[in-house]
């Protein structure tokens, strides 16, 4: 995978951060529900890559903003297409 785009990027202090930027479909629920986050949520931004990566579309989906916020929030992740089950576990445990 090919890292770009560091124009959010930030020095991570000892605290959790708790402003709410990013890409909506890669927003991990920490973030939106303002818990603060840290460097973790990386790992789940990642894991909406590989899902995107082998099945084409994103696991968390909305007709609007927030219903995707909702869906990220409060649903299991859509997992369409003909993936192997270690997959799915790389996935799930991504998420």
């Amino acid at each position: 995978m090919k890292i770009i785009d560091f124009g959010l990027a930030t020095y991570l202090t000892k605290n959790k951060m708790k402003e709410h930027i990013g890409t909506p479909y890669y927003v991990c629920p920490e973030i939106i529900d303002k818990s603060g986050y840290n460097e973790k949520c990386d790992i789940w931004s990642f894991g909406i890559c590989v899902a995107w990566a082998l099945t084409g579309e994103y696991p968390f989906q909305g007709e609007d903003f927030d219903e995707l916020i909702d869906s990220i929030l409060h649903k299991e992740p859509k997992l369409n297409g003909n993936i192997s089950s270690e997959a799915l576990d790389l996935i799930s445990k991504l998420l």
